[in-house]
């Protein structure tokens, strides 16, 4: 098949000649067509009786989109949409196309044919053609599946008239739920593996859930390796840290924390200055954590890694600390990460939702299907408002948490539930 191309109209011909022919005469408007006109005198001029062109245009689409849109509506213009096939092609384009009018009016349009007897004669036997083009219009047209060699695309449109469509499909092994409402869209895996697709452009996978770990106080302890640290380098400055700080700098990047312990004793240092104090306090964390290994990991935090990789869960660490990757090599438990963030791929940390955020993009997972691990009342605060579900560790106040457990051994359980919601 090939695209006759019409330079005068700038539109696609429906064959080689319909352009080259007079448009129907207006007073002859009786319809159907067929039933009130010989096919020789219909074959001389320009009128259709269903969306040919339209079809065309949706099933190979490899043209410029104004092209598209002038053929269109070119052709819209000339067509009795005689044919019960009709509607429902109109339908396709005209989703992708963005006309909510006329989707509606064709999607209604092919919907009453049997249910209102529009043509008179469905007692003589339903058009399952047209039905088959009506479940067509809902799930590629509203619901804007298309395949491609890429894979599945999800693409939807639902006219305001509409309200809400909702609907099921298999693909492959895997059965999905969509769910529109307006802008919104939701979807779901009903049963089977996770699913690759492609929603609005973005690489998605549904199905697919992702369990996102902070580092310091969840599956391992270095937060007095950080205080006394910072103490080190604050006693050089003349000054002794309170104890009171070696909860108050968890969950926040170092010079967030340097900034805390500066405005506490009223001191104030350049940026260079800073970075060298930030710095050097970095080295003594690093010469303390140097001897770290599994060993040093919390009770039952390699088996809840092992567990949630089993069964196929993502995994990320989402550490607002720069030494985090060496920690984990130290530990042993690199292998189990799909995603470890890196403070430096944003500009905002905890508390503001980026860094969870920024795991889930990385993850191509949506934030729903992702829930973070957090001992720090700053993590929780990032990861609800990244729009996931959160879990705090420890005894510290982490109201705004979903779950609150003791220890990450406590939390297991909690954690693989959530896997099969």
């Amino acid at each position: 098949m090939v695209y006759v191309y019409d330079e005068e109209r700038g539109i696609l011909g429906q064959d080689a000649s319909f352009l080259s022919k007079s448009l129907w005469p207006e007073e002859n408007d009786k319809r159907p067509l067929l039933l009130h006109y010989h096919p020789l005198t219909i074959y001389r001029y320009q009128i259709l009786k269903q969306a040919d062109t339209a079809l065309a245009l949706y099933l190979v689409p490899d043209v410029d989109e104004e092209v598209m849109r002038r053929s269109f509506y070119y052709y819209e213009k000339i067509n009795t949409h005689d044919s019960t096939l009709s509607p429902s092609a109109t339908v396709l384009l005209a989703c992708r196309l963005r006309d909510a009018d006329l989707a509606y009016k064709y999607f209604i349009e092919g919907a009453y044919i049997d249910l209102k007897d529009r043509s008179k004669n469905t007692a003589n036997g339903l058009h399952m053609a047209n039905i088959g083009g009506t479940l067509l219009a809902v799930l590629s047209g509203f619901g804007g599946i298309n395949i491609n060699e890429f894979g599945l695309h999800i693409d939807p449109f639902v006219p305001g008239q509409f309200g809400r469509i909702r609907f099921r499909f298999t693909w492959y092994d895997s059965v999905l739920e969509v769910f529109l409402a307006d802008n919104d869209i939701d979807i779901k895996r009903v049963s089977g593996p996770p699913v690759e697709l492609v929603l609005r452009g973005e690489n998605i996978i549904v199905g697919q859930k992702a369990v996102l770990f902070d580092l310091d106080g969840v599956l391992t302890g270095t937060s007095d390796n950080h205080y006394q640290g910072w103490k080190r380098m604050t006693k050089e400055l003349g000054y002794d840290l309170p104890e009171e700080f070696r909860g108050r700098l968890r969950g926040i990047s170092r010079p967030a924390a340097l900034q805390e312990i500066l405005d506490y004793f009223g001191l104030e240092y350049s940026e260079e200055e800073k970075q060298e104090l930030a710095n050097r306090k970095n080295n003594y964390y690093i010469e303390s954590i140097s001897a770290f290994t599994s060993a040093n990991l919390y009770p039952g935090a390699l088996e809840i890694l092992t567990a949630l990789r089993d069964r196929g869960a993502k995994i990320g660490l989402v550490s607002a600390s720069r030494n985090a990757a060496q920690l984990i090599d130290s530990l042993g438990i690199r292998e189990y990460f799909d995603y470890i963030f890196d403070p430096a791929e944003t500009l905002r940390g905890k508390p503001y939702p980026d860094p969870f955020l920024k795991a889930a993009e990385m993850l191509s997972l949506s934030p729903g299907d992702c829930l973070g691990v957090e001992d720090a009342k700053a993590g929780i605060q990032s990861i609800k408002s990244a729009g996931m579900t959160a879990v705090g560790i420890g005894k510290d106040d982490l109201s705004g948490a979903d779950a609150v457990f003791d220890t990450i051994k406590d939390a297991s359980s909690y954690l693989l539930d959530w896997l099969e919601v």
